[in-house]
């Protein structure tokens, strides 16, 4: 089990309910790299987000450097699959993001069933997946 921290805030586009963190997404791309050049083979690392939004971005970047075969989806389509490797992307983890927010959005987000830490199911599910290596 390994913890990165990320100095990274959350984004999110303009119509979309959905987040993503692009600093997250290189520090992503760079621990994969560095499982691949330790022996692990594309096909045995899985990158899990909450976010549809972050998994697009972590494929992209995954794709520039050609390492297109690492699964990256999100959560809840993973139930029941193990992988050597995985590295969970938690997108809106860090304080800071809460920072321009009121006090009341805080509690909400923190409530809600959509927040990923929050919900038991997701965060078992995601924390499961690891044969080996898990990285958060």
């Amino acid at each position: 089990l390994q913890f990165v921290g990320v100095d990274g805030h959350e984004a999110q586009d303009e119509n979309s309910p959905s987040f993503y963190n692009d600093q997250e997404t290189y520090q992503i791309g760079e621990e994969v790299e560095r499982l691949h050049q330790g022996g692990l083979q594309p096909d045995e690392i899985c990158v899990l987000s909450y976010y549809q939004l972050q998994v697009l971005r972590l494929r992209s970047h995954l794709r520039s450097k050609r390492l297109s075969q690492v699964k990256v989806d999100r959560i809840e389509r993973i139930q029941g699959k193990e992988y050597r490797a995985l590295i969970i992307s938690t997108v809106r983890t860090c304080a800071s993001d809460f920072k321009q927010s009121k006090q009341e959005d805080i509690e909400d987000e923190i409530q809600s069933e959509n927040g990923f830490l929050n919900n038991v199911k997701f965060f078992n599910t995601a924390i499961t997946r690891s044969k080996e290596w898990l990285v958060i």
